[in-house]
């Protein structure tokens, strides 16, 4: 199944969803147990899956700031 653009994030929507920096995420990308990105709709914009994400912050208590849908 084709994953749907509302299931997705870029990592700027992601950033924009935690009180942290689009920076920080980036660093943090690289961690072990980081969402794996992924090239969905073009091959320049990686995309994290929303539900992963979200998961990521709660595991990390990682506060939201804005509602992710």
């Amino acid at each position: 199944k084709m994953l749907e653009r509302y299931e997705l994030l870029t990592m700027k929507e992601a950033a924009d969803l935690i009180r942290y920096s689009y920076s920080w995420l980036v660093l943090h990308c690289g961690d072990a147990d980081f969402p794996r990105r992924y090239h969905v709709f073009d091959n320049r914009t990686k995309y994290l899956k929303k539900d992963d994400f979200l998961e990521y912050c709660e595991l990390h208590d990682i506060e939201l700031i804005r509602k992710p849908w």
